[in-house]
């Protein structure tokens, strides 16, 4: 058990792209990019309404970290006027044909 997680460190600390592919965590937290804010523009509705902001309020996306699972989970830290709101998305399959939805949400 210690020679494994020996390893995972090393391997973590000098390969970062293989680490963030390591099955079951989360990725390192990456600046919002294209896809960050397409996910977001189908979610806008539903983040308005059970995040209760106020109309004409915007989210700005600080920061976000992915999660393969069935489908993907996002991990978005999210800023409404000066305050951040943590938020877990999940994207599932695209066979599956469903929509990505809010799964939580915690404001800091």
């Amino acid at each position: 058990r210690t020679g494994r997680t020996r390893w995972c460190c090393v391997v973590s600390q000098h390969c970062p792209d293989f680490a963030m592919q390591m099955a079951g965590g989360f990725s390192h937290p990456m600046e919002p990019d294209d896809e960050l804010r397409q996910l977001l523009a189908t979610l806008s509705e539903e983040l308005a309404t059970k995040l209760q902001l106020n109309s004409g309020r915007t989210l700005e996306p600080v920061s976000y970290s992915k999660q393969v699972v069935a489908g993907m989970n996002y991990r978005v830290t999210l800023k409404n006027e000066g305050r951040l709101v943590d938020c877990t998305i999940f994207k599932p399959l695209p066979h599956t044909g469903e929509a990505p939805q809010l799964s939580e949400f915690r404001w800091r």
